[in-house]
């Protein structure tokens, strides 16, 4: 504080008298503050360094001077017991008596040839040595902050050359301008060793003392032993790689997992045994399958290539599928196949095939569609409510599930006026319903009896090309062959009775050919004949219900119950037409539970917009940390993408349960 107050009388003076001094001369008693002043004030404390500055931004190092204790006035006043002498001969009012002599003849000190003080220097960290090694076991660089091997190890490397470049720097040699092999050997051989001082400190111990190992001990029959770069090593029989020994890593050490991870890596993620067969050329370490195999469990890029869907327990059959002595079509299901190719004089037009399939007797019924516009489809469905009734239900797909039908299909019926067809087809007896898309396992009901018209069609029409009404004749003739099925295999009463089929709800009889009866004048037998057609009638859907409802009831598959999706999810939205690594990743913000309380499709938000899937179309991505950006690296893939219900959670129209 004493040089703080001179430098700052040194300046008020010059300000008060405004003249400039041209040499000035300041004096001390202490060694220390000279040291200070003349050294790098950066590595001292900041209450020091902060009044070196002070000090030195208002005065320069050459003029200070050091002084003895014994030649300095100032100490009349503050350090004897007797007040300074005021007589015109003393030194308080004439100064030392050095300065009536010339500079030579100035005092001189050590200070002043350039020795440094120790005192009030920061603290810096230098390393952590263990008790029983000893400094070059001291941790450079904290191996907990990396995640990759390779840059650990080129961080240790390029420590490792710094402290090389400054110990060369002292002794006045020169050094490359990045770390070297020699370095990155050197950086290897550390970390391999502070791995194991980790775990094996005991065995470290006992082998520098020229103690040997105890018998229980996993390293005592393997041979262990400190090499030149104290890391340890096994003195096997058999050298394993140019004569040099394999090193001991514990399996528990974040060093040991990164090099693992390095290798599994390396290998593309793949190939497990490859991966233990090649470190096991270099290491020996401990549990080394159950490190890898926890090691595969926990990478985010295997669990997101192994995802896969868990769909949910088969729901119970809908009511559509069990309703029992209703007239046949009350709930009916619609499809479209096709393009049929007609000749029309010398050219070729599309016609498409309309299938309505009713879901309790499995019947079907077919029309053409000489377009896929709305209009041609309203004219369809108008057709067939005018043959066979108004149904109660009409269930039909999303527009997004026509597996297998050609690119153009699935692109014009996507132009279908959904909101259209529920306004023309709903009302207080009859409802327009959609199951969600891409779903098509919820409209199996119908994707299997087009299976089943198409290939009585390739057996029917031999011309490729058939006119307007052979096509509707073959139609006609497929719908009553479909129709002619049997629902069972031999009935429960009597065997040689015939299979119940849907005909038997529609004709009557299997083939529509019954006996033709007289006719009856009497109404008392118009009455009786009436009675038996409803009690025939009524024991056709008895036999349905022994013979063909148990049948349907039992499951095939998606027996188990399965974790339900939460809102929040990061799932991968399945497209079986797309590779993997081109499925989009979306976050789940609405799920939509089911009448038994299943979550059977929900709403994903995706780069490309919010869909709704099916659970079946949802793989649920297992991300440990919950503070990981969902979007975030999302791949855009390929998803379909209903122009007209998109934004599921905003459509029109009902999603149901699937009719399966």
């Amino acid at each position: 504080m004493g040089a703080v107050l001179g430098a700052r009388l040194a300046q008020t003076l010059e300000l008060s008298l405004g003249a400039k001094l041209s040499t000035r001369t300041f004096w001390t008693d202490s060694r220390t503050v000279l040291s200070w002043l003349r050294s790098d004030q950066r590595k001292y404390k900041q209450f020091v360094a902060f009044r070196v500055i002070e000090i030195l931004d208002g005065t320069s190092v050459k003029d200070w001077r050091w002084v003895p204790f014994s030649e300095n006035v100032a100490d009349d006043a503050t350090k004897w017991n007797k007040g300074p002498d005021f007589n015109r001969e003393s030194r308080w009012l004439n100064g030392p008596r050095f300065l009536w002599q010339e500079r030579q003849f100035w005092p001189l000190t050590e200070a002043e040839e350039g020795v440094e003080s120790g005192m009030e220097l920061k603290a810096q960290f230098i390393g952590v040595c263990d008790g029983f090694t000893d400094v070059s076991r001291a941790t450079l660089i904290d191996s907990e902050r990396f995640s990759i091997w390779t840059r650990l190890l080129w961080s240790t490397a390029r420590t490792v050359w710094c402290m090389r470049r400054w110990k060369a720097k002292a002794l006045q040699r020169s050094v490359e301008n990045q770390p070297s092999q020699e370095d990155t050997r050197v950086a290897e051989s550390l970390l391999w060793s502070y791995a194991q001082a980790e775990y094996y400190q005991t065995e470290i111990r006992l082998i520098l003392q020229g103690k040997p190992l105890k018998k229980n001990n996993l390293l005592y029959k393997l041979g262990p032993y400190m090499d030149s770069d104290g890391v340890l090593k096994l003195d096997e029989r058999a050298k394993m790689i140019k004569g040099s020994d394999r090193v001991v890593l514990p399996c528990g050490s974040h060093i040991t997992q990164l090099i693992i991870k390095e290798f599994y890596r390396r290998f593309l993620h793949a190939n497990h045994e490859t991966v233990v067969n090649e470190l096991r050329q270099r290491f020996w370490i401990t549990k080394l399958r159950s490190t890898l195999a926890r090691i595969r469990r926990s990478c985010q890029q295997c669990k997101n290539r192994q995802a896969a869907t868990k769909p949910p327990r088969m729901a119970e059959l809908p009511y559509p599928r069990v309703a029992a002595f209703h007239r046949p079509f009350s709930y009916t299901g619609v499809d479209y196949f096709g393009p049929l190719m007609v000749r029309v004089r010398r050219s070729s037009e599309k016609r498409y095939g309309v299938l309505f399939t009713c879901l309790s007797t499995r019947a079907i019924h077919l029309e053409v569609a000489y377009s896929l516009t709305t209009d041609s489809c309203i004219l369809a469905v108008r057709s067939f409510m005018a043959r066979r009734g108004c149904p109660v239900e009409l269930w039909s797909d999303n527009g997004t599930n026509f597996q297998g039908a050609c690119t153009e299909l699935r692109r014009a019926f996507e132009d279908v006026d959904k909101d259209l067809l529920s306004r023309e087809f709903t009302g207080p007896q009859m409802t327009w319903k959609f199951i969600p898309p891409a779903s098509p396992h919820m409209g199996g009901a119908w994707e299997r009896l087009v299976r089943s018209v198409k290939t009585a069609l390739e057996s029917i029409l031999l011309d490729k090309r058939p006119s307007d009404e052979l096509l509707r004749a073959a139609l006609m003739e497929a719908e009553a062959i479909v129709n002619s099925r049997p629902l069972t295999y031999i009935p429960l009463e009597d065997e040689n009775e015939e299979s119940l089929t849907p005909n038997h709800f529609l004709l009557g009889s299997s083939t529509g050919r019954g006996p033709t009866m007289e006719p009856l004048p009497e109404g008392v037998q118009l009455k009786k004949s009436w009675m038996e057609s409803q009690q025939l009638a009524d024991s056709f859907w008895r036999r349905w219900l022994q013979e063909y409802l148990p049948v349907i009831t039992r499951r095939t598959k998606w027996c188990e119950k399965a974790k339900p999706l939460v809102e929040g999810d990061i799932v991968y939205v399945c497209d079986p037409g797309q590779p993997r690594s081109q499925w989009p990743k979306g976050r789940i913000l609405k799920v939509n539970l089911s009448s038994d309380g299943q979550v059977r499709s929900a709403a994903v938000r995706t780069q490309s917009g919010v869909y709704t899937r099916p659970a079946t179309k949802l793989a649920v991505l297992s991300i440990e940390s919950s503070l990981v950006d969902p979007w975030r690296n999302i791949q855009v893939g390929s998803v379909t993408i209903d122009s007209k219900t998109a934004p599921a959670a905003s459509g029109n129209a009902e999603v149901a349960e699937p009719i399966v």
